[in-house]
């Protein structure tokens, strides 16, 4: 391993909510720092990411966590979708009738298109952590400079990262937190050996790109179900 990879913990401070429906890992953000950074994706991204990596190839990085005791909200929040590009036929409101329409009825007196409101989840939390094992000053300088924020619409203004810090920490939570629940998706296989503890699993992503890489059946952060539950 990397002598400048050490365990610790990255803070981000948000200044405005943010939306999850699936686990957010620190390795998906670098990922996305690589791409704006060097303009790699997906795959060729992994020999970038300042982050050691385990069994399977897998990063030594949890998801995005909300710390016990930190202001936390939940609701809505709402933005606004353009609608561009979009061809009349298959896009034009009122097509059809029952249970062949595509959308309900929509008032176009105005003209066919409108924009939409689209309503998430809203997670208000003034910081939240990742566990990690890397170079924490290279994992922070990325996300300072190319990263604006987590979760849906982060381009837009949600989950806006005012600032980030680290601290070190002298034991690695990087896949089991301090209590022992899962920090990461993680396949059951390597969960199995390496708690005693059983939680729920179902068909995940493990590895970058996770929008592209095979499900298996994995463990899943338990934040995820205790702050926010698994979003439709």
């Amino acid at each position: 391993m990397n002598e400048n990879y050490v365990p610790f913990l990255l803070r981000l401070n948000l200044s405005s909510p943010f939306h999850l429906s699936t686990p957010l890992t620190l390795d998906a953000l670098l990922s996305y720092a690589i791409f704006c950074e060097k303009g790699l994706m997906d795959e060729a991204t992994i020999d970038h990411i300042p982050l050691a990596r385990g069994e399977m190839g897998i990063f030594k990085a949890s998801a995005l966590h909300i710390p016990r005791g930190t202001f936390y909200v939940r609701g809505k929040f709402n933005r606004v979708a353009g609608v561009r590009d979009l061809a009349l036929g298959d896009f034009s409101p009122n097509v059809g009738k029952g249970q062949n329409a595509r959308y309900g009825q929509v008032d176009i007196q105005r003209g066919p298109y409108k924009t939409v409101i689209n309503s998430y989840a809203a997670h208000d939390a003034r910081e939240v952590v990742f566990y990690a094992v890397g170079n924490p000053e290279e994992v922070s300088r990325l996300i300072s400079d190319y990263v604006p924020g987590v979760g849906k619409c982060a381009n837009s203004g949600a989950g806006q990262i005012e600032s980030v810090s680290w601290h070190l920490l002298e034991n690695d939570y990087s896949w089991v937190t301090p209590k022992g629940s899962p920090a990461r998706p993680l396949p059951c296989t390597i969960w199995n050996q390496i708690s005693d503890f059983r939680y729920e699993s179902e068909p995940m992503s493990y590895q970058v790109p996770y929008s592209k890489s095979a499900r298996v059946q994995s463990v899943f952060p338990e934040s995820i179900m205790e702050y926010w539950g698994r979003l439709a």
